[in-house]
């Protein structure tokens, strides 16, 4: 869970907690970066629009390093077009959700990242 928003990440990563899910919280791109190597991830969810490393920066990093990574995008803010066109532009594409998001959309929509 990543998100410069601490108490939207924290509160996020708590219901992620709850619904099963082992979960490691970062504040910006590049501390999700440096913890990736230790953590692992199965999935990342994180926010779009953060300083120095937005999410889909991070996002594409990631599933260079981690290719079977799942990868479930959010944001709240909608200047975001042209981050996702560059992304699609380099061959990556993310799901997106919109926030703020319902905790059992949050989750049905990582479960639904496991099935496919």
């Amino acid at each position: 869970m990543v998100d410069d928003e601490r108490i939207l990440a924290d509160t996020t990563a708590a219901i992620l907690r709850r619904a099963g899910f082992e979960t490691m919280v970062t504040y910006d791109g590049l501390s999700a970066l440096d913890n990736a190597a230790s953590f692992n991830p199965d999935y990342l969810l994180t926010d779009i629009m953060m300083p120095v490393m937005n999410g889909v920066e991070l996002a594409v990093t990631l599933t260079k390093m981690y290719p079977a990574l799942r990868i479930l995008l959010f944001s709240g803010q909608a200047g975001i077009a042209n981050i996702l066109e560059k992304s699609r532009q380099m061959g990556f594409e993310f799901p997106l959700l919109a926030k703020p998001v319902h905790p059992m959309n949050l989750v049905e929509s990582l479960k639904a990242l496991r099935e496919n």
